[in-house]
């Protein structure tokens, strides 16, 4: 689980998002693409929830 409610799955570096992978927000948004430093970071795909 993430600060934010939702869950994470991919790359870590130091306990952080860093690299590639998928966030599942709490408010059922998804992000899947890059992260660097927890944060996401370049080329990637928001899908927002309806």
């Amino acid at each position: 689980m993430v600060k934010d409610g939702g869950t994470y799955a991919g790359e870590l570096e130091n306990g952080l998002r860093h690299g590639r992978g998928k966030h599942h927000y709490a408010n059922g948004d998804v992000y899947v693409g890059c992260f660097e430093n927890d944060k996401r970071h370049g080329i990637g795909r928001l899908t927002l929830a309806n």
